[in-house]
């Protein structure tokens, strides 16, 4: 692997470390200062800069085991030199990073940590200096179950990869196996690395996962299964449809009657996905993904040819696989998509579109691009973009106060009240301006933005609500969240005969 020059020390956040001064030899202290040894509390990182690990791409961050010793260069008074405070963007504790300096066997040390995974042993064929998957399964930090892990400590392996050993395996706890890989493996598996599924909102067993899809759709209260198939025989075409992202046990049915409606709407297997989502976190305010998604259904890949395009379209739009990393709203479309999918049919590409706070212009000037994308897809393919966003937030979970359950309700509802109302005009200005009050909780205006505008550069002129619920009416809970369905449509007829290419958005 090519490593960086240490030459300007690496980070380490304190809380995570316990450190030990060495006593100086005969020969006084060395010359870059008094060597003191630091024992990782628990695994962690080395860093270039004092800002958030999970958010560092791979050169800007080296693996640490817990309880392995690691001698480094201190201060001359045997210390450490604190970092400064004001490095580390939006990291809560950066006045308690440390910079040091490794010594060269600690170099040496590290890197060879790098190669260091566990696997769990029933997930894989063994062979003299070789291993294969035998599922789709994780090359791991630690022996913790795959799901309970961060993505940064986890590595996506595909069925029946094979991967060269650098050293025979060592026993872990429960079933697991250290390995040492060699170094060109993990170069390569980096490259093509899908990136791994949060399942914060739906389970992370695909059999489950199947079960809860199924339930989202058949559920006649909440879910579509009374909803009429409307394609081709309602008042307006379908141009597009806007869909909230919370959990599948809630959020999921509101979602399910989009898809429902997508799903009667097509007429063979999607191309193209275009999936417009919300930035929770991220400082980036639109922020493009290269990454291959993983979810217990299996990995969509990424189109590079439209992503290309859109680079092109909108320069200045960064690529950031770290942005992507810990963000659920797109993540939360998938399965829908993959459970719309002929069985055995892996046609389906995505393009992932994460979208922050925007002003009115910037959305204009993204939509417009995705929208000349749209068009621009080749005869007899069919495309979906996919925009998602969720509208009030309440109660202790968001900050605000407890209340009864119907209170609550009450009140989310007449929150959402003016924000579902500007949607369904269509009014992007009135939406944004709604959404930069201090009372306003939605999340995602930004991605409903992008969405609409690109609709009605499509030919979008209705949108119509197809469910709207809050979360408490279908699991009561002391904070609640409200989730709504939107179809955008052209008030013509479709025609009698089905045009060669179609396109959705969602």
């Amino acid at each position: 692997m090519d490593y960086p020059s240490e030459a300007n020390g690496w980070y380490i956040y304190g809380p995570h470390f316990t450190r030990f001064p060495i006593a100086p030899t005969h020969g006084g202290y060395a010359a870059a200062g008094r060597e003191v040894e630091l024992v990782p509390l628990q695994s962690t990182w080395l860093k270039r800069t004092t800002e958030l690990s999970e958010e560092l791409p791979p050169a800007q961050r080296r693996w640490l085991p817990a309880r392995e010793r690691l001698t480094v260069q201190g201060s001359p008074l045997g210390g450490l030199v604190r970092a400064s405070g004001a490095e580390g963007r939006r990291h809560a504790g950066s006045a308690d990073h440390f910079q040091v300096q490794l010594t060269t066997e600690s170099e040496a040390q590290v890197k060879a940590w790098q190669s260091r995974w566990i696997i769990y042993q029933p997930h894989w064929q063994l062979a003299p200096g070789l291993m294969e998957a035998l599922q789709a399964t994780y090359l791991k930090r630690s022996w913790q179950v795959s799901h309970t892990l961060p993505p940064h400590e986890k590595l996506y392996i595909r069925p029946h990869e094979r991967l060269r050993l650098g050293t025979a395996g060592l026993p872990a706890p429960e079933g697991h196996l250290q390995v040492d890989l060699e170094p060109v493996e993990l170069e390569r598996l980096r490259a093509t690395e899908p990136r791994s599924p949060l399942c914060r909102y739906f389970s992370a067993d695909p059999l489950r996962l199947q079960q809860e899809l199924e339930t989202c759709f058949s559920d006649a209260r909440f879910g579509p299964a009374s909803l009429a198939t409307r394609a081709g025989t309602g008042a307006g075409a379908l141009v597009g449809l806007l869909l909230p992202h919370g959990a599948f046990c809630n959020s999921g049915f509101v979602a399910a009657h989009g898809y429902q409606l997508l799903a009667d709407s097509l007429t063979g297997p999607l191309d193209l996905a275009v999936l417009i989502g919300n930035n929770h976190a991220a400082w980036n305010r639109v922020a493009l993904c290269d990454q291959d998604w993983a979810t217990p259904l299996g990995v969509l890949e990424v189109d590079h040819r439209a992503l290309k395009q859109l680079l092109c379209a909108v320069p200045g739009v960064p690529v950031q696989r770290q942005v992507h990393a810990t963000e659920h709203s797109i993540e939360n479309q998938l399965p829908f998509l993959q459970h719309l999918q002929l069985s055995g049919e892996t046609r389906l590409r995505i393009l992932p579109v994460g979208v922050g706070a925007v002003a009115l212009s910037e959305a204009q000037q993204l939509a417009n691009q995705l929208a000349a994308l749209v068009r621009s897809v080749e005869h007899g393919h069919q495309v979906v973009v996919i925009g998602t966003t969720d509208f009030s937030h309440e109660g202790p979970s968001y900050g605000g106060r407890c209340m009864f359950v119907p209170e609550i309700t009450r009140l989310t509802k007449e929150k959402d009240k003016p924000l579902l109302e500007a949607v369904r005009a269509m009014d992007v200005e009135k939406l944004l301006s709604l959404a930069q009050a201090r009372s306003c909780t939605m999340c995602g205006a930004g991605a409903a933005a992008v969405l609409l505008l690109t609709c009605q550069a499509l030919g979008a002129s209705q949108c119509r609500q197809l469910r709207y619920l809050v979360n408490t009416e279908v699991t009561p809970c002391d904070s609640t969240t409200g989730f709504a369905a939107f179809a955008l449509e052209k008030k013509e007829r479709r025609d009698a005969g089905r045009p060669a290419r179609s396109c959705f958005l969602i």
